[in-house]
């Protein structure tokens, strides 16, 4: 069956509705100017990744304060295979999804667990990704960089999505 260029971005908006509706996700389309800086830093530091597939960038914010930027890298780590292992645990076809490559995300959750500074319910987590042609593209975190998120409890997760749409995703909310 074929469909239109209309049905296609029809259908594609539902299925996205429908994920974020099964994740029970609260986003906003609408972006501070804050967070466009800090989604930009996301993609300059994407530049620096040297991985052939993906190249990713995060940023971790406390309070509008960078406090660990990081990308993905050919190496690996222990917190890494941690969270793959719950990814491929929960995938029910049991297909090997996530690479032992240190994702972006979670290389910037090691560093920034360093810092003193780092509070997480008072942090953001801004994912950037270009493709091998240097285009921005969807950087909404894999299963298990998105369990990691949700374990170590930051409070929003700004990213591209599927469309390409610039998003501010609350995980938490937490009051003063």
């Amino acid at each position: 069956m074929y469909y239109s260029n209309i049905e296609k971005e029809i259908i594609n908006d539902e299925y996205y509705k429908i994920n974020m509706d099964i994740l029970n996700l609260e986003y906003e389309l609408s972006i501070s100017t804050k967070d466009l800086y800090f989604f930009n830093k996301s993609i300059n530091e994407s530049t620096k990744s040297l991985h052939s597939r993906f190249r990713v960038g995060c940023i971790i914010t406390t309070n509008n304060k960078i406090i660990s930027k990081k990308h993905n890298e050919n190496k690996t780590h222990p917190l890494q295979r941690y969270y793959n292992n719950i990814a491929n645990d929960m995938d029910e076809c049991k297909i090997k999804r996530a690479s032992n490559d240190i994702h972006a995300e979670i290389n910037a959750i090691i560093s920034a667990k360093k810092s003193k500074n780092f509070i997480p319910n008072y942090s953001k987590i801004y994912i950037g990704r270009i493709t091998k042609d240097g285009n921005i593209s969807c950087s909404f975190p894999c299963y298990s960089c998105f369990s990691a998120i949700c374990d170590i409890g930051f409070s929003e997760i700004v990213c591209l999505d599927p469309f390409n749409r610039l998003v501010r995703i609350r995980l938490w909310t937490f009051t003063n």
